[in-house]
């Protein structure tokens, strides 16, 4: 009998396979000798191959830019729209429009501005060639989607494979993912659930794992506000469920650490931690040792990310 988590694994496997074919088509139009060099993708110049105006670059000082989205593509007819955020156009200057099928406005700047351009050029190449699978998916759905091609633009699997390569198993840090996240122009969230994807697929190994937590709600209630893990990467064998409240990983301290420590200061604590070991088909309790960096993001909004500095225990 078919469990509503495996009609959602079904689900998800297929969107994941639609976002990696959206992703492949656009990158068929960068040259690929360069998609094995640890260099950023350069999405404006992907985009204007795909008929998209261009936005004028900008400034962001944080690397720390959101994943989501908040831009309007049009051609002719409307295309896609967000609404949801209220920025006037006035503070965006798009150029060369009258040579462009699509006009982009896009609402935010430096590394989220680049997520939102490879977005919103995922929504165009599923409308416009895969239009079978468009029409059957729901908004949701094809937001879904568009997010997780975007991150396969930004960071395709062959550049996550030689930023990492000489490493049999990657034993990551905080200076190292910033580092990594600002030399290929990406958010650190991105770069995290990008690892996820790699090292869950086999493509990286890693010896630890990071994860970032923001303040959200409740997926399913709606309300209980809290320290959530947003992304994540851990060893292969090793889960932990996305949206889930620090607490009831059995965090004691890191909790508070969220609300209390200072922005941008690397520090260190102690504490135990709950993951889910596949190979046991249990949850599994360990005390570790942590480092960890807070981070001020855009719209004022708190983030930190958090490495497990202590090896895993092997599984089978």
């Amino acid at each position: 009998m078919q469990t509503n988590r495996d009609r959602y694994s079904r689900a998800l496997s297929r969107g994941t396979s639609l976002s990696a074919r959206i992703a492949e088509q656009v990158l068929t139009h960068y040259e690929s000798p360069l998609l094995r060099l640890p260099r950023p993708i350069p999405v404006e110049d992907l985009a204007a191959q795909w008929g998209i105006g261009q936005a004028l670059e900008l400034h962001d000082k944080s690397s720390f830019g959101s994943m989501g989205s908040a831009g309007i593509t049009r051609r002719l007819a409307l295309v896609h729209e967000d609404l949801s955020n209220e920025q006037p156009f006035n503070e965006k200057v798009i150029l060369g429009l009258e040579k462009s099928q699509y006009e982009m406005r896009i609402f935010g700047v430096g590394y989220r501005r680049r997520f939102t351009i490879a977005h919103e050029l995922a929504h165009v190449v599923l409308h416009t060639k895969f239009t079978n699978e468009h029409r059957e998916l729901g908004v949701d759905a094809r937001e879904r989607v568009a997010d997780a091609a975007a991150g396969m633009i930004l960071l395709p699997d062959s550049v996550l494979a030689v930023t990492f390569s000489g490493k049999t198993s990657l034993v990551v840090g905080i200076p190292l993912l910033e580092a990594t996240a600002d030399k290929l122009k990406v958010s650190l969230s991105l770069l995290v659930k990008r690892l996820g994807d790699a090292t869950r697929s086999g493509l990286i190994k890693s010896e630890n794992g990071a994860f970032i937590v923001d303040l959200a709600r409740s997926r399913k209630a709606g309300h209980n506000m809290a320290p959530r893990v947003r992304v994540w990467f851990l060893p292969l064998g090793w889960f932990l469920p996305s949206n889930k409240r620090l607490t009831s990983l059995g965090l004691r301290y890191l909790p508070s650490l969220f609300y209390s420590a200072g922005l941008y200061e690397e520090q260190g604590t102690e504490d135990d931690l709950t993951l889910w070991r596949k190979d046991r088909r249990e949850w599994y309790s360990m005390h570790v040792n942590f480092s960890f960096k807070c981070y001020m993001a855009e719209g004022n909004v708190r983030k930190m990310l958090t490495v497990i500095e202590s090896p895993f225990p092997e599984v089978a």
